[in-house]
């Protein structure tokens, strides 16, 4: 909130804070803990009623996946879906086209100072159990080596994320980004290994073969949910060897073009002459939901490749848990067609 606040400094807003239990926007939404029913407590206990004369909320697109739209416009309120990244902010409310353009503000990015936030996030537990296992295994010379090593390592693969990253197409028909990520936690376990030895004199001796097991071990265990750490891929935890692609019935399509608005991923395109919208990015679709929850006309919903379909009535009442997954129940075909 204070970040939000320095942001809309020269701005002349009300912020409604509703509580997301310590989560980040978009995981609280998706996990059930910041939806509707969270929002339309906050405008009731707050009498926003009273404080405003309008009725119109701008919510963060990243919550789009527990909030649905048109709950909140049954009550009297119309939703409007702000930028993706708060920094954008001051330029959408100013409406005047400086900065960013509005697809621009719909992306999600992951700027570098971000992806190194995350990298550290990832490095101190390992750093902690690698000294914990390496001090009086080793001594500190090795704990030093597997610290740094690992952790520099980790640095530059989310600092290199942007030049490495795939669809998720390519990466189903070669595992092209496992290659990628294999090869690195190789060229590292190398690295540290010859390192330790060059400084030790232990050349063809244990020691290094540990240190090389060690920091393959760092990287299973980083592999277990890289990608989900991530806002540009979906989590692999939840992945099978049933995929899931996003589908849409244009029979069903209005046009209304509220997908478009709270992807983060720039999966849609609107066709202004048919009034259709057009799924031109599928590779690029990280399955939040945000776009089936919020489709008017339940339009859109996620396909197997093996025909099967999650209906969108099923991702509005289902929340994903702490593995990235749905109880859900998988039907044989859609009711509104292909």
């Amino acid at each position: 909130v204070k970040r939000l606040r320095r942001v809309l400094k020269y701005n002349n807003v009300w912020l409604l804070v509703i509580d997301s239990h310590g989560i980040n926007v978009w995981c609280a939404a998706a996990g059930g803990h910041m939806t509707h029913h969270e929002l339309i407590g906050g405008i009731r206990v707050y009498a926003l009623a009273d404080v405003v004369r309008h009725r119109t909320l701008i919510v963060p697109q990243l919550a789009a996946t527990g909030i649905e739209k048109r709950l909140l416009e049954r009550i009297g309120w119309k939703i409007k879906w702000g930028p993706a990244r708060m920094e954008d902010l001051p330029d959408y409310l100013a409406g005047s086209g400086v900065g960013r353009s509005r697809r621009n503000i719909r992306f999600m990015r992951f700027p570098w100072w971000e992806r190194i936030e995350m990298a550290v996030i990832w490095i101190l537990p390992i750093f902690v159990v690698g000294a914990l296992i390496y001090l009086p295994l080793l001594g500190i010379q090795a704990a030093l080596n597997f610290g740094l090593g690992v952790g520099l390592s980790i640095t530059l693969l989310f600092l290199f994320l942007p030049v490495i990253k795939f669809s998720s197409a390519t990466e189903r028909k070669v595992g092209l980004r496992r290659f990628v990520f294999l090869a690195w936690s190789l060229v590292t376990a190398v690295g540290i290994s010859l390192a330790y030895s060059i400084q030790t004199g232990f050349l063809l001796d244990w020691p290094p073969f540990v240190l090389a097991a060690g920091c393959l071990c760092a990287f299973v265990v980083l592999s277990i949910d890289f990608e989900g750490t991530t806002p540009w891929y979906g989590s692999v935890v939840a992945r099978n060897k049933n995929p899931v692609d996003i589908a849409l019935s244009e029979e069903r399509c209005t046009g209304t073009a509220q997908c478009v608005l709270v992807c983060p991923r720039d999966v849609f395109r609107m066709d202004g002459h048919r009034r259709k919208v057009m799924i031109t990015a599928p590779g690029q679709c990280i399955q939040c939901g945000a776009c089936i929850v919020q489709c008017p006309e339940d339009a859109l919903y996620f396909k197997f490749a093996d025909g099967k379909v999650i209906l969108p009535d099923v991702i509005r009442t289902t929340r994903l848990n702490l593995a990235g997954e749905r109880s859900i129940v998988v039907g044989r075909e859609y009711p509104g067609g292909d």
